[in-house]
C-alpha cells in the first residue's frame, strides 16, 4: 500500500511539472503588460511649445492644410505603444447665426487638418491604462499675401 501511494504521488508530481512546463509559460507571458511611463509629442515646437503652420485653402490634391502629430513613449519595450487617442480643444466656435463652425479636426492617425486659420490645442493620450498625455498649441496662420 505504501509503495502504491508513493508511486501515485511521484506520477502526479511528474505530470504537474510537465503540464506547468508546457502550458504554464504560455499563460504567464500573456498576463504581463509593460505600461508606458511617458509620452511626448516630438513635432518641432519652437521656443514657446507651439507648432506654426501656414494656411492654404486647398493644395493641388484637394486636401486641407494639415499637421501630423508625432510622439515617442518610454520605455522602449512598452507593450502597446500605439494605443493612443488624439483630441483637440478650441477647435469650434459659433458664427453670427449660432451655427457651430470647425477650425480644425483630428483623425485617429494623428493628422490635424485645418478648415480655416486659427489656433487649437492638440492632445495625445495613452489608452493602455497608464493615463498619460501630452499637448501642444498649433497655430495656423494665413499666408502673408492673403487678406
Amino acid at each position: 500500500m505504501k509503495k502504491t501511494s508513493v508511486f501515485l504521488i511521484i506520477v502526479v508530481f511528474i505530470m504537474s511539472v510537465i503540464v506547468i512546463t508546457f502550458f504554464g509559460k504560455s499563460i504567464a507571458f500573456g498576463q504581463f503588460q509593460v505600461y508606458m511611463t511617458s509620452i511626448t509629442i516630438t513635432n518641432d515646437r519652437g521656443n514657446n511649445n507651439t507648432i506654426s503652420v501656414e494656411f492654404s485653402d486647398y493644395t493641388q490634391n484637394g486636401e486641407y492644410t494639415s499637421v501630423w502629430l508625432h510622439y515617442v513613449v518610454t520605455p522602449d519595450d512598452a507593450t502597446y505603444k500605439e494605443k493612443v487617442e488624439y483630441y483637440l480643444t478650441g477647435n469650434t466656435y459659433e458664427d453670427e447665426e449660432g451655427n457651430t463652425k470647425y477650425i480644425a479636426d483630428v483623425n485617429s492617425d494623428g493628422e490635424v487638418y485645418f478648415l480655416e486659420p486659427g489656433a487649437v490645442r492638440a492632445y495625445v493620450v495613452t489608452t493602455d491604462g497608464s493615463a498619460l498625455s501630452d499637448d501642444v498649441l498649433i497655430i495656423c496662420r494665413k499666408k502673408n499675401n492673403e487678406a
